[in-house]
């Protein structure tokens, strides 16, 4: 052991550069890891705090109408619920102002009852009732009327209406108690009727709002207790509520984290994890041919009368240290440009993904690249613990009688830890074996092509002129080697040009959410026709774009073949109304659509 350690140092003192360059090369492999894995690590988090916000809970049960009176308390039973809300949304006429200038405009109205918001921030002036109670309203109603809130004990009367504190809506009147200054709940919806109005449950069914014949979209929003997972109790709100509701998780619930910001995620994780197998790859050659190239040094200390173990134990030693030193060089330099990347990328992601801590490093991953290392590193230790005396004498070629059993053993242990590391990070079972087949015939076809050029070049090596024989000359002396090298460079290109490929697909669509797409991000509803074509003109000036326009109505499929359609479920004795579409028509075909 004395004697492994002394040629270790020996070997660091002499050769401190050249390995110096070779941790170096390995750290920056790492670093990109690194990098990738705690951008896409910071994102998942993000997305995961942004949709929750945006829902108002952990979990949805969602349905059109009035919901069974049991179904919230059914839903609040379920042993993984903290606290729950039921929510209806529909649109409704508010009018406010005196009998001499009255005002009237559609607004988007959300009743709540129990306790809300469950999750992210609902904030007003003066300040929100624990439990909800009163109407709050949204700034931009009270800036377009001039509306403010109303004393505590005030009179719900016509003086209170006049005096630009109360509303009213459908039976009678309300007074304002605040008005919202943040609503996180507000910006998952995309498209809005008018401004968001927020009253009670109670208050609304008293004033005729809520009832079996209105509009009306039914939430019931659920919060986890400390600790539950999200997936397992979204299963066991679905069991508990039947197949006649939708219940969802917030991660798929919350529409304003667009797919692009997803497929964002999930392709930078997919890189990472790409990232990690090229640094090991890499490692695997820049290790086995500095491994190989101690051949002549274990020759030397056979000759010498070293045990077997002494070479071995020395370069492992060796080998290990370059390792760990690739390893912490590279998370420092992949954490801090993990900090740095959603700054740099600025307002192409939203700011819930900029802001927060960098997760941390992910040590699980990072420990089975590092054992796949190991295995496929076996074959280089094992020539090093065989290797001959006479082995001092013989230059070039890879040495026969390689155990190559233990070489394949490696290899399929490496491949095995390299398809549970992707499993283990994809985002669905199908999409994980998915990429593991991919990357296996991506890294097959690449490792197949080099020893086919290795093997055309050892043919032609005779016809060659002298100057590149003599510098080609170590191709053809460790094809294996030489293969495995141009492997790790294809599968560095591949990476390189496949974010490219997909740079339009992801970076793109977020772009656009910046006015750089061809989306619309202005819409005008229910224009008077007289009115159409001057404003078309004016619009059209403005933005420099041609508008599109196009007649939509409301409505509900009651029969087919002249049966009412209603949609019966086993478990369920209640039928239950259709949702209702959106409808358009048109003379002709969008260059989107086709029949």
């Amino acid at each position: 052991m004395k004697l492994a350690l002394r040629i270790a140092l020996l070997e660091l003192r002499h050769q401190s550069l050249r390995l110096l360059l070779i941790a170096l090369a390995l750290a920056m492999g790492f670093a990109a890891f690194f990098a990738t894995y705690g951008f896409s690590g910071r994102v998942l988090r993000g997305v995961a705090s942004e949709s929750r916000a945006l829902l108002g809970g952990d979990l949805v049960v969602q349905a059109n109408g009035l919901v069974p009176d049991e179904l919230p308390a059914k839903v609040a039973s379920l042993p993984a619920i903290a606290a729950t809300s039921l929510i209806y949304d529909f649109p409704t006429m508010a009018s406010g102002g005196t009998a001499q200038a009255p005002v009237t405009r559609l607004v988007e109205m959300r009743t709540v009852a129990g306790d809300y918001p469950l999750a992210g921030r609902l904030e007003a002036l003066p300040g929100l009732n624990h439990p909800f109670r009163g109407l709050y309203i949204s700034r931009s109603l009270a800036d377009a009327w001039g509306l403010s809130s109303a004393p505590p004990n005030a009179k719900a009367d016509e003086s209170l209406l006049g005096s630009h504190q109360a509303l009213r809506l459908g039976d009678g009147i309300v007074p304002i108690r605040g008005i919202l200054t943040v609503d996180d709940s507000q910006q998952a919806t995309a498209f809005s009727l008018g401004p968001r109005v927020i009253l009670d449950l109670e208050t609304a069914q008293k004033l005729g709002l809520v009832t079996a014949r209105a509009r009306l979209s039914a939430r019931i929003l659920a919060l986890l207790k400390p600790g539950e997972a999200l997936e397992p109790a979204v299963q066991a709100a679905k069991t508990a509520v039947g197949p006649a509701f939708r219940v969802q998780g917030h991660l798929e619930a919350a529409n304003n984290l667009s797919r692009p910001v997803q497929n964002l995620t999930h392709f930078v994780q997919l890189l990472g994890l790409f990232t990690l197998i090229l640094a090991a790859m890499g490692a695997w050659a820049i290790l086995t041919s500095f491994l190989e190239n101690r051949t002549r040094e274990a020759a030397i200390l056979r000759c010498l009368g070293s045990a077997p173990s002494t070479p071995v134990l020395a370069y492992g030693m060796l080998a290990s240290l370059l390792l760990l030193a690739a390893l912490l060089g590279g998370l420092i330099l992949g954490t801090a440009a993990a900090a740095a990347l959603p700054a740099v990328l600025g307002d192409l992601v939203p700011a819930a993904l900029r802001s927060g801590a960098t997760p941390r490093p992910p040590l699980i991953e990072t420990g089975l690249a590092i054992l796949a290392l190991g295995l496929l590193l076996l074959p280089a230790f094992l020539r090093l613990a065989t290797v001959r005396p006479l082995a001092m004498l013989r230059e070039g070629p890879e040495p026969k009688g390689t155990n190559r059993i233990a070489a394949l053993l490696g290899q399929l242990g490496a491949a095995a830890l390299a398809a549970v590391l992707v499993l283990r990070n994809a985002p669905t079972l199908r999409a994980g074996l998915g990429t593991v087949l991919a990357l296996a015939v991506l890294l097959g076809g690449l490792f197949g092509l080099a020893r086919l050029l290795v093997a055309i070049y050892r043919r032609l090596l005779d016809r060659l002129p002298l100057a590149p024989r003599l510098g080609l000359g170590q191709l053809g002396a460790r094809p294996g080697l030489s293969a495995l090298l141009m492997s790790v460079i294809g599968l560095a290109v591949f990476l390189i040009l496949a974010s490219q490929f997909v740079k339009d697909d992801l970076i793109a669509p977020l772009a656009s959410q910046r006015g750089a797409g061809r989306r619309p991000n202005l819409f005008l509803v229910d224009v008077p026709p007289a009115a159409l074509p001057e404003l078309k003109t004016q619009l059209e000036r403005a933005s420099g774009h041609p508008v599109m326009e196009g007649p939509i109505v409301r409505g509900r499929l009651l029969t087919v073949g002249g049966k009412a359609a209603q949609q019966h479920h086993d478990n369920e004795p209640e039928s239950h109304p259709p949702r209702e579409q959106n409808l358009s028509w048109r003379t002709h075909l969008a260059e989107s659509e086709q029949v």
